[in-house]
């Protein structure tokens, strides 16, 4: 499936960038004019792309195939050369990087977690140790002391 990110990679856009002008009111307003033309054109659905006049497959849409080469007609219209983190390859590769990483962290996070939790519960053992002694003190005859009042 195409996300943001992927999209913004592979066409050579900073995916920050991308979200926030998704959100503009500019966006908006050009987005009512999209759709405004696609009632008169009489499209019944989303997304649908087209490519030099043709109306892509929608199967296409969602592959990441469909869009390296968008991104490749893209570079080769405005005469640049594409940029080597937007070839397929590379975006594939760091993704892949990326989500070994988050694997990575969240096998950390979950060997720490234990770990947190016992933490948690010392404090309260502490504080039941220490009302348990309260309460002897409290139950011995005035002037005796008990093992847990020894040294207040």
């Amino acid at each position: 499936m195409i996300t943001t990110e992927i999209f913004a990679r592979v066409m050579g856009l900073d995916e920050a960038q991308l979200k926030q002008d998704m959100e503009s009111e500019e966006v908006g307003r050009r987005i009512k004019e999209d759709t405004d033309l696609a009632r008169l054109m009489g499209l019944k659905s989303t997304p649908v792309v087209y490519v030099s006049n043709h109306q892509v497959s929608k199967i296409a849409i969602p592959e990441m195939d469909f869009w390296d080469l968008v991104a490749q007609r893209f570079w080769e219209t405005v005469k640049k050369p594409r940029p080597e983190e937007t070839l397929l390859e590379n975006v594939k590769s760091a993704l892949a990087k990326e989500q070994e990483q988050k694997r990575r962290a969240r096998e950390e996070a979950k060997k720490r977690q234990p770990k947190a939790a016992d933490k948690a519960q010392e404090p309260q053992r502490k504080t039941s140790e220490s009302d348990a002694a309260q309460n002897e003190a409290e139950r011995a005859p005035a002037g005796q002391t008990t093992p847990g009042s020894q040294g207040r």
